[in-house]
């Protein structure tokens, strides 16, 4: 078949497993790659090897069956790649030698979630990811966020860690160039001394939203928090929480 003008291709629910007939047809406008929901394993890994995919800026595998670190590597082969979802598969740092993966500059949005069962720390500073604009970071059983202090992030607008065991509203002072963010979602997590915000939200002079639902965090204590925060900034920072606490 002929694929010389098509930008998008969208395969999601489809079961698939094998993917090596799609690779075999060049497709040299293809932007945007959507591949969720599936049953690909890591013999995508090889196709995606050999692909030609020129103009790709945006590739999903959201949900599927890869368990190799080695998905990490073909994607430097893509120097146009924006968005990158590798979500809901699961990674296993013990089965694989140590390496260090590098990105595209070009990658400003990243999902990594439902990724890790264990510390990646390691894995997570050498990625290449200073560029990141979105970073989604949820599921991941996360207890701290000490794995972004090393990041050199120069637009981080959006960071979200829903879903994972962070008990230290503090944790958020990890991330580097704090005066990008807009908005920070920890919702679903275990924080337990949300009264620590007011010592560190100075650091975040442009944050819009802090979304902090399914906490144990009750609603009148976000009123007071967002009341000191106003009169000690003359700013409405969106503090979001579950309204039946």
């Amino acid at each position: 078949m002929n694929f010389e003008s098509l930008e998008e291709l969208i395969l999601i629910d489809d079961k698939i497993i094998n993917i090596a007939p799609i690779f075999s047809c060049e497709y040299p406008k293809l932007k945007k790659l959507h591949l969720e929901n599936n049953l690909i394993d890591n013999k995508i890994i090889e196709s995606l090897d050999k692909a030609n995919f020129p103009e790709l800026t945006f590739l999903s595998l959201y949900v599927n069956k890869l368990t190799s670190l080695e998905i990490f590597r073909v994607i430097s082969n893509f120097k146009k790649l924006e968005s990158f979802h590798i979500g809901e598969n699961k990674f296993d740092f013990k089965k694989e030698p140590k390496k260090k993966y590098k990105f595209p500059e070009t990658i400003t949005e990243l999902g990594l979630t439902g990724n890790f069962n264990e510390d990646c720390n390691e894995f997570i500073k050498d990625l290449g990811i200073e560029n990141l604009k979105t970073f989604y970071f949820s599921r991941n059983k996360l207890k701290n966020l000490e794995c972004l202090k090393k990041i050199q992030f120069k637009q981080l607008y959006k960071f979200w860690g829903i879903s994972n065991e962070i008990t230290d509203i503090k944790q958020i002072e990890n991330i580097n160039n704090k005066e990008t963010l807009k908005i920070i979602n920890l919702k679903d997590n275990k924080i337990n001394n949300f009264n620590k915000l007011f010592g560190i939200i100075g650091k975040f002079p442009n944050l819009e939203k802090l979304d902090v639902s399914y906490n144990d965090i009750k609603q009148a204590e976000v009123e007071e928090m967002k009341k000191k925060i106003k009169d000690e900034y003359n700013w409405d920072l969106n503090i979001i929480v579950e309204k039946n606490c």
